[in-house]
């Protein structure tokens, strides 16, 4: 009997995404490889400086960074035109109007490149901004946005560890997906600790590697594995649509 791709996603399983591999003739592993740790310390300085900055704009390049900025500053009673919002992706453009704020620009390429070139086309010279972000969050952005003239805070809001509780990983470990879907660059290093990964060309061998988008794609390559995967738009459903591509002409 022919075997069916074992596909492992990094990603917490969600009945909102994948809904075509869902339906397809393929087993679908979800493990999230982050296990997310707010960095409650942080809510002082984070309220500290919404309060005594009035910062202008404020802009998000994750779920999670969203969810935990809006649960530190519950407190405050901030209206909808507080802020002007930036978000990278469609994922959390949602998560930010599921607090009740509205998204003022969400980048046409989700990235950081795409999101510094968004600000590029504004005048930002002089205008504060707030970046709540992740420990592993480098200085790109900030670093991008000086160069342009803006006064930039960033803060990291929560801290990101492996996810050794998971249950998926023992399934891994019987038996190798044929496909890896990395959807962000922790997740690739994270699971490379879970899985003891000493040597990734090894490991992964002829397995097919796909990366959500530049960013994980360099993070992977830098091991010297070749990503085959990558959606011209960062985001799950277009990760999906590439992946269902691929089988379709590997007559999987």
């Amino acid at each position: 009997m022919e075997s069916i791709p074992r596909i492992l996603i990094t990603k917490q399983f969600s009945s909102t995404i994948f809904h075509q591999l869902l339906k397809s003739n393929v087993e679908l592993i979800f493990l999230p490889c982050i296990k997310v740790e707010p960095l409650i310390q942080k809510k002082d300085s984070l309220i500290e400086a919404i309060n005594q900055s009035e910062r202008s704009i404020v802009f998000f390049t994750s779920e999670n960074s969203v969810n935990i900025f809006f649960d530190f500053i519950s407190e405050l009673n901030l209206k909808k035109d507080n802020f002007f919002i930036a978000a990278v992706g469609g994922k959390t453009k949602k998560a930010v109007e599921n607090f009740g704020f509205t998204v003022d620009l969400v980048p046409a390429e989700f990235s950081a490149n795409g999101l510094l070139d968004s600000f590029a086309q504004m005048d930002i010279i002089g205008k504060k901004v707030l970046f709540p972000c992740s420990v592993l969050s480098d200085n790109k952005m900030k670093t991008g946005l000086e160069e342009m003239g803006a006064a930039v805070l960033q803060i990291p809001i929560y801290d990101v560890t492996p996810n050794f509780e998971s249950t998926e990983i023992v399934k891994i470990e019987e038996s190798k997906p044929d496909i890896f879907a990395f959807t962000s660059p922790s997740n690739f290093h994270y699971f490379l600790k879970l899985l003891s990964i000493d040597n990734p060309n090894k490991y992964f061998g002829s397995s097919t590697l796909a990366a959500i988008g530049p960013t994980t794609k360099k993070a992977i390559e830098k091991q010297n594995l070749k990503v085959r995967i990558v959606p011209k738009q960062n985001s799950l459903s277009a990760l999906e649509t590439e992946i269902l591509t691929f089988l379709k002409n590997r007559n999987y």
